[in-house]
């Protein structure tokens, strides 16, 4: 039956209906099966691992991978859509439909419903075919049903969405291939905005925490918040339900599968954006009922339309090079120059075959300097503070407590993981949580002087290094403020160690000290070697390393708490003499034949660099060293044989400035004969001549110094041995 005979029978927009719904078939059965095999897939897989069996009360898709489905209901939406108004393309079709009796208003009407039903009929089967596979795999549970209704309607309010906003576009564009490019473009305004800001906000605002890279910026113990486009995903138009979907995706044990910071389950930003949805269904119709038909077939007949969605995707390209900024590869002017070459390639690659650049030429073009105008302006705003923002710090009176990441002793105040290694350490330590009057005061302090490092590089001549600082005020109303510096000097890590005068130090250090303790993460690893029960003995010339019994790990354990408690911090940092003893922890994790042997020779220990924390023993620990002089079985010491020098370590900690997350502190290491070609070239090391000069530097040496004053490493072979020990010599006692 023909249009023209169903307006014989005065049936018009039912027959409409029908016909649209004929031509919007293909796109609604495909998304059909396709998200009734990605909802029900998982469960029926995942059924088959007897590890989880019998500990899943429902499956829907993988956390990890969530983003797949609501993206994937977006695009089936933008399809359905260009399905569904694909007469707008034709003119041919715009005639005949448009030249009949059929209202506009009854004619958009009937083309919408027809691919709104499409999605919902596809919604409906996929969430069916889960709920079926989960009743059918998995248990019998009632929140199979609730939670499939409720990802289900979560992904049909996704595609309506992007089907929405496709109707909109369509009936502002002359064909098809504008169609569907300004679609995908407007869906994607709201992510190339936020990843644009993000870039720029990122490398040139002082102390912003979002947008870093675990992989590239080492931030791994920080539990930074991610970028802006992860932070405003509400504001998504096709991931606005992504967290709420990875969040109760699953339930494993009796707890949904939650991403950090997942919101609680709610049914707000479904109706919000049904609300959205609603507004944009109105504007459809507007534009859709005004529309001329003699723009059908014509590219650029809507060039607000197009300079609208092309201006989000330059603005993004321009800010491409600013990691490169960031991270020290580039200079600044090379990333902006790069970035509005970029932005203007972009902008007029799309812009002349989508005929947005019309004569005169000039005004098609005059978008660029515009947009690029605009982005420096942000860029210069940014660079001079943000309006405030990189030199924010609360009124004292409103902070209930302080985060603040501590820069002692590394592994001291357990973090999140242990990384180890010697030349130069990584921080291993986690943040302190001040609460008392006093310590905020310090830490406020603390934080104004990384505020002018990183506004003017610190006091001229001193030494920036990579080193990472969270701080985060709780005020008192419960609201927070969260900066991040990737850098600081030597002078202000020096100030920083102030924070061992703490409240929040004494308890993190008894905590981890008063053990074994328990400072395990959830592998089962220590996150320091401090909490570990392995303790081992050895001295600055010995070969060897002594594994010390039950007993005497206890009495060294509360003697080192002791002392730490009545030590002065100068006294940890800044040893006056050198030290009598090297205590060593380990891992209970580490290589049995050598984590848990009786000796351990000292060459072996580069073996658990990643496991070993060493502590040296000096005069500023008498109830250590009275507790270990009285162990029975005391380290043997040899004598140095001959000895090498480094430039000043400080070059070394210098030539890191960005990443990784460095500690501004030297902590002596054993090595071996066979290294020494390698540590040669690497550190420029020049032989010591005089055998007298070489043991004079080494009795001067320290195991664990703070290394911001110039000194020196001393690489000294122990006689008869092929141990090769790696020490501090302070630039004030370097002898003549």
């Amino acid at each position: 039956m023909t249009l023209e005979t169903s307006l014989e029978n005065r049936k018009p927009a039912r027959h409409a209906l029908t016909v649209a719904l004929r031509e919007c078939a293909i796109p609604g059965v495909v998304v059909a099966l396709l998200m009734g095999l990605l909802l029900a897939a998982p469960a029926a897989a995942i059924s088959r691992n007897p590890y989880l069996a019998g500990r899943i009360t429902y499956y829907y898709g993988e956390p990890d991978v969530a983003a797949v489905f609501p993206i994937v209901m977006a695009l089936a939406g933008i399809v359905q859509g260009l399905f569904a108004f694909s007469l707008l393309f034709s003119r041919s079709a715009s005639n005949t439909y448009f030249g009949l009796g059929l209202s506009r208003r009854q004619l958009f009407a009937a083309r919408y419903a027809a691919g709104a039903l499409w999605l919902a009929a596809a919604a409906v089967f996929a969430t069916a075919s889960g709920v079926l596979i989960n009743f059918i795999c998995i248990s019998r549970s009632g929140l199979i049903l609730s939670r499939g209704l409720y990802i289900g309607a979560g992904l049909l309010t996704t595609a309506l969405v992007a089907y929405t906003l496709t109707a909109v576009v369509c009936s502002l564009s002359g064909t098809l291939g504008e169609g569907l490019l300004y679609s995908l473009l407007a869906a994607l305004i709201p992510t190339l905005l936020l990843t644009g800001l993000g870039n720029q906000m990122n490398a040139l605002l002082r102390g912003f925490p979002y947008g870093y890279s675990q992989m590239n910026d080492y931030v791994w113990d920080y539990n930074l918040p991610g970028g802006l486009f992860g932070e405003f995903t509400l504001l998504n138009p096709a991931l606005f339900f992504y967290p709420y979907f990875a969040a109760y995706c699953a339930q494993v044990d009796g707890q949904a599968y939650r991403l950090d910071g997942a919101p609680p389950l709610s049914l707000a930003p479904i109706l919000g954006w049904l609300a959205v949805t609603a507004v944009l269904v109105a504007l459809a119709r507007h534009i859709f009922v005004a529309r001329r038909v003699e723009k059908t077939g014509f590219a650029g007949a809507c060039a607000p339309l197009g300079v609208s969605v092309l201006l989000p995707l330059a603005y993004a390209a321009f800010t491409v090079f600013l990691p490169l900024y960031r991270r020290q590869y580039w200079p600044l002017s090379a990333a902006l120059a790069a970035g509005a070459a970029l932005s203007a390639g972009v902008y007029c690659a799309l812009a002349f075959p989508l005929r947005l650049a019309g004569r005169p030429l000039w005004r098609g073009l005059l978008p660029v300097p515009a947009l690029l105008a605009a982005a420096l302006a942000v860029t210069g705003a940014l660079l001079s503070g943000g309006f405030g923002y990189a030199d924010y710090i609360p009124p004292a009176q409103d902070v209930g407590s302080i985060e603040i990441s501590y820069k002692g002793m590394p592994g001291l105040v357990p973090g999140d993981s242990y990384h180890g290694g010697y030349l130069p350490i990584l921080n291993d330590n986690g943040p302190l949580v001040l609460t008392n009057a006093g310590d905020i005061a310090l830490a406020m302090d603390l934080h104004r002087v990384l505020i002018r490092d990183e506004a003017v590089g610190g006091t001229p001549g001193d030494t920036a290094i990579s080193n990472y600082t969270k701080i985060e005020y709780t005020l008192k109303d419960g609201r927070t403020v969260l900066r991040f510096y990737r850098s600081a000097t030597l002078e202000t890590l020096g100030r920083m160690l102030a924070l061992d005068e703490s409240e929040a130090f004494s308890e993190a250090v008894a905590a981890c000290l008063d053990g074994p303790a328990d400072t395990s993460d959830e592998t089962g690893f220590a996150v320091s070697p401090f909490g570990s029960g392995t303790l081992y003995l050895s001295a600055p010339l010995s070969a060897q390393a002594l594994r010390l019994d039950e007993d005497a790990v206890a009495l060294v354990r509360q003697a080192l708490l002791d002392d730490l408690k009545s030590q002065q911090y100068e006294e940890r940092y800044f040893p006056a003499a050198g030290d009598a003893y090297v205590l060593y922890f380990i891992q209970e994790h580490g290589p049995s034949e050598i984590a848990h042997a009786e000796r351990i020779d000292m060459t072996s220990m580069n073996q658990l660099s990643a496991l070993v924390a060493p502590l040296y023993v000096d005069a500023s620990y008498p109830e250590t060293l009275r507790v270990l002089a009285s162990i029975k079985m005391q380290p043997e010491s040899s004598q140095v044989e001959w000895a090498k020098l480094s430039p000043p370590y400080t070059d070394l900690l210098g030539g890191y400035t960005m990443n990784p997350d460095i500690s501004p502190f030297f902590c002596g290491f054993t090595s071996s004969l066979d290294s020494m070609d390698y540590c040669e070239r690497e550190y420029a090391l020049t032989p010591v001549d005089d055998p007298a000069r070489a043991e004079a530097l080494f009795y001067a040496s320290r195991g664990f110094y703070f290394a911001g004053d110039g000194g020196r490493m001393l690489f000294a072979k122990l006689r008869g041995s092929d141990t090769i020990v790696v020490r501090y010599v302070p630039a004030a006692s370097m002898p003549d």
